[in-house]
């Protein structure tokens, strides 16, 4: 007698082999992909190795000026082409066989201008925008010897080509069509074998002249003493506003993600003599001459990091000339580093309590050195980081390492000299700290002290 299967065991039935049919799938579609990983591997490792072997025959070109290197095949050759006012070195590599007719690979190299990586990239889908639709940006991000790049695509005769960006140049790599086209996988190796070098200046004079920092490593708000030295025997210029007696100004570049950013110029503090109708001028570096230029701090809110000092020379005084003359050369410091620790110490701590109206004692040190620039005043900064007012106007003229404050009374304003004669501001409760602020509009700071509460 034949017994019927029910119907819920037949279910199971089907859906244990489903599940057993899936399982097995997956697992061997899970083997496929490992298999398929290892031979992708495997191709990129025989890839690399094929590319580095097909140019360890080719020649390489070198520039020392931009600091630079890249490899380009036995058979071709270089032409210097002309530059122009955006495009400050351009260079052509293309085979010796041919001229006109042949494809070529380009580098053209456009002055940073202390702009972004993000900033250049957005340039340049600006500038391309009119050529390609809107689904070709944004343009995809790459890397060129480990330094951010971008990749440019092609458009009539240009082929296409990365843009990478390095210090304070734009190196723009570029593949341009012809009769004869250089191919994609060549262009694709000579890119692979571009690699930046230490920049060499060409110029013999600005090896002989240096500027150097008297230490290597500082705390935030330690003096940094910057040394000039001339061992040329000629005489060099660096410029000034005489109009204000202003002096000329050192760039301050930090190191950050892997290039030079500048971030702020610092004057050269140097007596200067002022010449009325005379509103640009330069300062004269004679030869076996040394100067120390400046004395200054970096403030407590200087973020932790390597920098170092960029100056612009030249063989005559090259300002004021209607901005159609150039320095000859700039110059740079050593690098130097900025701790995370606060050189000048400034009380009260932080949990500290201070009573409205009960004398209370801030101290400071080290004491300020002469060096520290005039007009230096005690302010109350409320937690906002903003100026409340002046606790004691003019600390550098006695030099206390500290001060007594009744915790009731700031000052709106320090007067020109110095002087304790503005309104009076009641404190109130709350937290605040104290910082030594320059000149009589409250910033910068030189150093602040820890957080602290203000109480009735």
């Amino acid at each position: 007698m034949n017994k019927k299967i029910s119907a819920p065991i037949a279910l199971g039935i089907i859906l244990f082999l489903a599940i057993t049919l899936i399982s097995f799938t997956f697992f061997q579609l899970s083997e496929m992909r490992q298999e398929l990983k290892k031979l992708t591997s495997e191709l990129l490792i025989f890839h690399n190795k094929e590319a580095k072997t097909e140019t360890i025959d080719w020649q390489t070109y070198r520039n020392n000026e931009y600091g630079f290197e890249i490899k380009y095949p036995q058979n071709w050759i270089i032409d210097n082409l002309s530059s122009s006012q955006e495009v400050i070195f351009r260079i052509s590599f293309h085979d010796k066989n041919c001229s006109i007719e042949c494809g070529s690979v380009e580098i053209d190299i456009r002055n940073r201008n202390d702009k972004s990586f993000q900033q250049i990239k957005q340039e340049a889908e600006s500038k391309a925008s009119s050529f390609f639709l809107p689904e070709a940006f944004p343009l995809k991000e790459t890397k060129i010897d480990e330094e951010q790049a971008f990749i440019m695509p092609g458009y009539e005769f240009f082929l296409g080509g990365e843009t990478v960006v390095h210090n304070k140049y734009i190196y723009d790599v570029s593949r341009f069509y012809s009769e004869k086209d250089v191919s994609e996988e060549l262009f694709n190796q000579m890119l692979s074998t571009f690699k930046f070098t230490k920049i060499e200046s060409t110029d013999e004079a600005s090896r002989n002249i240096t500027i150097t920092t008297d230490k290597k490593e500082y705390n935030k708000n330690e003096l940094v003493s910057v040394i000039l030295k001339n061992n040329e025997e000629v005489s060099f210029y660096y410029a000034i506003d005489s109009c204000y007696c202003h002096p000329g100004e050192f760039n301050i570049e930090k190191y950050d993600n892997g290039q030079w950013i500048n971030i702020e110029a610092r004057d050269i503090n140097k007596s200067i003599q002022c010449h009325a109708g005379a509103c640009v001028g330069c300062l004269e570096i004679e030869s076996d001459e040394e100067e120390n230029l400046r004395t200054f701090y970096f403030s407590s809110s200087t973020p932790m990091a390597k920098y170092r000092f960029k100056l612009d020379l030249g063989r005559e005084c090259w300002a004021g000339t209607g901005g159609n003359k150039e320095p000859d050369f700039s110059i740079y410091s050593n690098e130097f580093t900025i701790k995370d620790e606060n050189y000048v110490f400034l009380s009260p701590k932080k949990g500290d309590q201070w009573k409205i109206g009960e004398e209370n004692i801030i101290k400071i040190g080290p004491i300020f050195s002469e060096n520290y620039p005039p007009f230096y005043h005690l302010a109350l900064l409320n937690e906002k980081n903003e100026l409340v007012g002046r606790i004691r106007c003019k600390i550098d003229i006695d030099k206390s390492d500290s001060y007594e404050w009744d915790t009731k009374i700031v000052l709106d304003f320090c007067g020109a000299a110095g002087l304790d004669i503005s309104p009076e501001i009641l404190t109130e409760p709350g937290i605040y700290k104290i910082a030594i602020v320059q000149d009589v509009s409250g910033f910068p700071s030189i150093a602040e002290s820890e957080y602290f509460s203000i109480i009735e």
